[in-house]
């Protein structure tokens, strides 16, 4: 099962801090998931002592019982990737810099959720023999290079299929530009402050402000 997987490989930790990058576990050889050492590497490298306290100290947090329960619960934690590429192209349509009405702010959301829904599911481009494609690219945070997936193209599709249907909503005569079915809603009324009762009068708020520090 994942979980299993997911616990073998977090215990596996115990080998690779004592300097044991390969080794036989359930009949299988296991290993390291980073590059080989180097015979200077593996010397200069301070690896612990299974008799060390330190050890002992990691051996505790790792295999604590409640940790490895939860490890369950990892499995079937989902990546947020998905939300921020949203989140993203709604910047196209939303710009943060602007200043938007209630009406048009829904529109433009409204525009972004179908830009979303229309290529939220592109596959992994390929080239003309059917290689998939991928970029190099240097996030400041690892600064180091790495390959990511290229996908194919948005489609913008969805732009030319909203003006046909309002071409044909402004031709159709039984459409009442005012109907409230077909207008957009107005935002609700929103207080000018959270103050509970009416604003009392503003020379008399100061009187009784000085008075108070003459007694």
């Amino acid at each position: 099962m994942v979980w299993q997987e997911l616990k073998r490989r977090w215990t596996s930790i115990f080998h690779h801090i004592c300097g044991i990058h390969r080794w036989e576990e359930d009949g299988q050889e296991r290993t390291c998931y980073h590059q080989d050492l180097t015979e200077k590497q593996q010397r200069r490298k301070k690896w612990l002592q299974t008799d060390s306290a330190a050890f002992k100290t990691l051996s505790d947090h790792v295999l604590n019982k409640n940790l490895l329960k939860d490890l369950n619960h990892m499995t079937l934690f989902k990546h947020t990737g998905a939300l921020e590429v949203y989140h993203s192209a709604m910047l196209k349509y939303t710009e943060k810099r602007l200043h938007f009405v209630y009406s048009s702010m829904k529109a433009c959301t409204l525009l972004s959720v179908m830009d979303h829904n229309e290529n939220v599911g592109r596959q992994q481009s390929t080239t003309t023999d059917g290689t998939l494609r991928y970029n190099l690219v240097f996030p400041k945070q690892t600064k180091r290079w790495v390959a990511r997936k290229r996908y194919e193209p948005t489609r913008q599709t969805f732009r030319k299929d909203l003006v046909e249907r309002v071409l044909e909503r402004c031709q159709d005569r039984t459409v009442k530009f005012a109907d409230p079915k077909f207008y957009i809603q107005k935002p609700p009324t929103i207080s000018d402050n959270i103050a509970t009762t009416p604003r009392p009068d503003k020379e008399q708020s100061i009187a009784e402000h000085i008075s108070r520090f003459k007694t």
